[in-house]
This record gives structure tokens, C-alpha cells and sequence, in this order.
């Protein structure tokens, strides 16, 4: 973990407030959690799990409908957006989901769609392996501002009066890279960020959540955050920039 250890374990007693950072309390969890709204008074490590009722997708977003069951009965806030989920069930076919919620209700979860699904029934399970209140996911929502560089590699022989050929260098040659702009942001945002990309620190990828604007983006890509920068405009008023850039691991 690169960042200095500053941040304490998760405490019953605390009273946390969207956007604070604990970290964890053994070999397996050795990693920050950050929390996704105010009042976030259950351990991150706690285990909830739903029966999915129904479902429905739009603009490539998949709303489940479920049940409390098990651990989850009577258990917990909603769904907040930034939380972590895992979705195995009838209607995916074969595939799980694992990723970050938009949102969230009584009785409902919606994230970002990993494939074109139509609209269903029941059949399956919806689980957080974290609180609906904690995350250790990139759950920052960035100001429109922010800009994306799509960015192709090719090959390219050069012949004689202007001609050339070309083709793509590689199997993934088209690279998403993001300028992700957090304008006039809290000191404990600003302090939540800066974190998770000190953390991370260009090596360890994760899932991007971009609920504004229609840029969201399939939760199967992976991104690595190389730098940040950080503006204080005034008191608890911060500018933070982050660099974000798609990587392909093996």
C-alpha cells in the first residue's frame, strides 16, 4: 500500500460521512474502503445477498429487481451509487457481473450494463461483498468538463508519391484515455481521491463509473490512474484533475 497509513480500521462507534477513508484490518483486505453516502455505520465486510425478481435494461443500464434474503433481510441502507455488486443469474446466461452501482432503492439496484440484455423475469441472485455504504472502487463523479482521447496504434509502410498502407498494431489498438475534472470539491473528497489514486499508483486497474453525461462505459474494461492534481480554489473548495488511461492485462 503506498499511501501513508493514516487512516484508521472501521469503528461501530464512528459516525462516517460520505466520502471518508478507513482502511482494512487484515492480510485480505488490505485496502482502503471509502464511503458512498452519509451514515455509513456498518462494516464494509459484511455479506448481503437478494432474489432477483425481475429486471429491465435501458441505454445500457440493467435495473434488478429483488428480494431481500438471507443476511440482507431487514439489513442495511439501499444501494448507493459506487458499491460494489455481484449479479449471477438466470437472465445473464452463462456470465456473472461484478461491478459498480449507479443507483439504488427499496428493492431495486441499477448498474452499468455489461452486455445488451432485454427485459426479463425472475431467477438468480444479486450479493454485495461489501456494505451498500462502502467501496473500494473508483465511485468519484467527475464534473462534464472532464474530456476522453480516443487513441489508435497502426502500422504504416510509406511508398512513393504520397501512397501508404496500413493496419492496426496489435489486437487492442484502440486505447480510451480520460482527463477526469472534479471541480469545487470538499476537502474530504479531494482527500478521498488523491487517495485512491496514491493507493493505486498506475499499477493496480480498476472499473471506471461515469453516470453523467451517457459516459458510461462497459465495467469489463480496466483503467489505471496515473497522476492527479490538485487546485484549492478556497476554504473546503478544491479542483482535482486525474489522469485516466485503459489498460489491457494478460
Amino acid at each position: 500500500m503506498a499511501v501513508q497509513n493514516i487512516f484508521f480500521p472501521y469503528s461501530s462507534s464512528a459516525n462516517y460521512k460520505k466520502f471518508d477513508v478507513i482502511r482494512g484490518t487484515s492480510v485480505s483486505d488490505a485496502y482502503y474502503f471509502y464511503a458512498t453516502q452519509d451514515s455509513s455505520n456498518q462494516n464494509p465486510n459484511s455479506i448481503f445477498s437478494y432474489n432477483v425478481t425481475s429486471y429491465v435494461t435501458d441505454d445500457n443500464k440493467t435495473t434488478v429487481f429483488f428480494t431481500k434474503t438471507g443476511l440482507g433481510t431487514n439489513l442495511g441502507p439501499n444501494f448507493a451509487a459506487g458499491s460494489l455488486i455481484a449479479v449471477s443469474a438466470t437472465f445473464l446466461g452463462e456470465a456473472n457481473f461484478t461491478g459498480m452501482a449507479i443507483n439504488g432503492g427499496s428493492g431495486f439496484v441499477e448498474f452499468i450494463n455489461e452486455r445488451q440484455y432485454g427485459n426479463g423475469g425472475a431467477g438468480g441472485l444479486v450479493k454485495t461483498s461489501l456494505s451498500h455504504s462502502w467501496t473500494s472502487g473508483f465511485m468519484f463523479i467527475p464534473s462534464y468538463s472532464s474530456s476522453q482521447e480516443i487513441k489508435a496504434r497502426k502500422n504504416e509502410a510509406k511508398f512513393g508519391d504520397g501512397y501508404s498502407q496500413r493496419q492496426r498494431d496489435g489486437l487492442n489498438s484502440v486505447n480510451y484515455n480520460w482527463r477526469l475534472n472534479f471541480e469545487n470539491r470538499s476537502d474530504r473528497e479531494a482527500r478521498a481521491i488523491s487517495t485512491f489514486v496514491e493507493d493505486k499508483a498506475g499499477i493496480e486497474w480498476f472499473n471506471l463509473l461515469m453516470p453523467v453525461n451517457n459516459l458510461t462505459n462497459n465495467p469489463s474494461n480496466r483503467y489505471i490512474a496515473d497522476s492527479a492534481q490538485i487546485t484549492t480554489n478556497s476554504y473546503n473548495l478544491n479542483t482535482i484533475s486525474v489522469d485516466i488511461q485503459q489498460v489491457f492485462d494478460i
